[in-house]
């Protein structure tokens, strides 16, 4: 789940873990208009405190046990010596670049093509370097074009970090448990800044969902991503972030599934699993609403697609830098093509976007329901079976526990932050009574807690993070 990869990923248990207790996964929404450029681009990230990777990296390194070593740099000169010192010392290193900088990327000069982007730095001289980047194949590269990529962005300051060598004993329990208690704090917007906080969490996405079929209002996806390059645009980043940009696809649902599977199988414990098995159709759902943003039967949709597809196996298999740039000049032409006229008319416009919202609240929901089929939804919330159901969908829902069992453990909360945003929230008894058997074991909490409508102290003197006289969450409201 970070963008710096060593070369070679086939690691795939080792990476879900690194992942998972780095944080799992984040959401980020952003959309910008231009309207006197005519210019508009939409944003989309699913992955833990994606918007800052030095304080994704020091956090996780921390959860796992390790330590870092961050080196940064005024000048070209200071920190090519910073890099071979690192190297020297501790073998390989993180460095920060922009991503447009890289010319084994082939992207074209543009600010649409430029952003934060980390690759591995395993050697340098004087004149290269060898990198990781997505691929088997370690990278050569000129060490100009490397610190032009790495001093392109000012505030990253020639930005780089190393692992310290350490003694101590990885405690999978605990960095299990610490991962998920800062993904449920991630999705609730605590890592995003505190004007901009929404964007950060996943009510952006039912603000998201209410632009898309919104008919007026100046933020609204009829007017800001209007028939034309537009609205081309906007359909093509969806596709492209959810999917292609650092993802792994799903929108990094799927690794996080990997994730729980792999602590599941090595801590023996078949709620992890079970739970895993539920996160990967969140990731498939999320791949499917990727995919309708850019229909097949639209030509022009489908062959976009089709180039984002190639130049992704492109990256990973070290493709040619030819072949890559064609890539991106197919992409110019066919922006071209639906600019000049766009394949739909306004009625087919309007059916996309709300099929899109559609798809995208049924995705945070883990279920795909059509319009008028949303029947009012229960949770399981004890082991006896008892239950508590909203009066209908427009209510906001209180997750109640009426029979004694503590119903506020980290991964309760967990499934609030995922799924308790959404309006479109349907049968997810099965996936709470997965979440129970899981909270015991890994936490280590006997008592149980009935859950009050008022703050309370846990008797023990200690929440759930462990803090001492933390109070206790209102019985939760979930935020239509």
């Amino acid at each position: 789940m970070c963008a710096a990869t060593s070369a070679g990923e086939s690691g795939g248990g080792l990476v879900a873990l690194l992942g998972g207790g780095a944080g799992g996964v984040g959401i980020g929404i952003f959309t910008f208009c231009y309207p006197k450029e005519d210019f508009a681009s939409f944003f989309i990230a699913g992955r833990h405190c994606w918007h800052d990777h030095l304080v994704y990296l020091q956090q996780a390194t921390e959860r796992l046990g390790a330590s870092t070593i961050l080196k940064e740099a005024s000048s070209p000169k200071v920190a090519e010596k910073h890099l071979r010192e690192v190297l020297d010392e501790y073998g390989t290193c993180i460095a920060w670049v922009d991503l447009g900088r890289l010319p084994h990327r082939g992207l074209p000069s543009s600010p649409m093509t430029s952003g934060h982007h980390l690759v591995t730095v395993y050697s340098a001289n004087d004149k290269t370097a060898v990198i990781g980047d997505l691929t088997d194949e370690r990278i050569e590269i000129a060490m100009t074009d490397l610190t032009a990529a790495r001093g392109r962005i000012k505030k990253d300051k020639f930005r780089q970090l190393a692992l310290r060598a350490t003694d101590s004993t990885f405690n999978l329990p605990a960095a299990v448990v610490a991962g998920l208690k800062a993904c449920h704090q991630g999705l609730d917007g605590d890592n995003g800044p505190s004007n901009a906080r929404q964007n950060f969490s996943l009510r952006a996405l039912t603000s998201w969902a209410k632009r898309l079929t919104a008919t007026k209002g100046a933020d609204s996806w009829q007017q800001v991503f209007s028939p034309g390059k537009r609205m081309f645009v906007g359909l093509t980043s969806v596709c492209q972030y959810v999917e292609y940009y650092g993802t792994g696809g799903g929108l990094v649902r799927p690794l996080m599934a990997d994730f729980l599977q792999e602590v599941g199988q090595t801590l023996g414990n078949a709620g992890f699993v079970e739970l895993a098995a539920t996160y990967r159709k969140i990731g498939d759902q999320w791949s499917e609403l990727a995919h309708a943003a850019l229909p097949d039967n639209v030509p022009v949709f489908s062959q976009c697609k089709q180039v984002f597809e190639q130049y992704a196996k492109l990256c990973h298999s070290h493709g040619s830098l030819e072949d890559k740039r064609k890539c991106w000049t197919i992409l110019r032409v066919l922006e071209q093509v639906a600019a000049a006229e766009f394949p739909l008319n306004a009625d087919q416009c309007a059916n996309l976007r709300a099929e899109f919202s559609e798809r995208r609240s049924a995705t945070i929901a883990g279920s795909l329901l059509g319009p008028g089929r949303v029947p009012p939804f229960s949770f399981r919330i004890n082991t006896k079976g008892q239950t508590h159901v909203t009066k209908d969908i427009g209510d906001r829902c209180r997750l109640c526990d009426v029979g004694g069992h503590r119903s506020s453990g980290i991964l309760d909360r967990f499934l609030r932050a995922e799924f308790g945003i959404s309006q479109r929230l349907a049968e997810c008894d099965e996936f709470l009574d997965g979440l129970r058997a899981i909270v015991e074991p890994v936490v280590g909490h006997g008592r149980r807690i009935r859950l009050q409508t008022r703050r309370q102290v846990r008797p023990s003197g200690r929440d759930l993070w462990g803090d001492r006289n933390a109070t206790r969450p209102r019985a939760s409201t979930l935020q239509s």
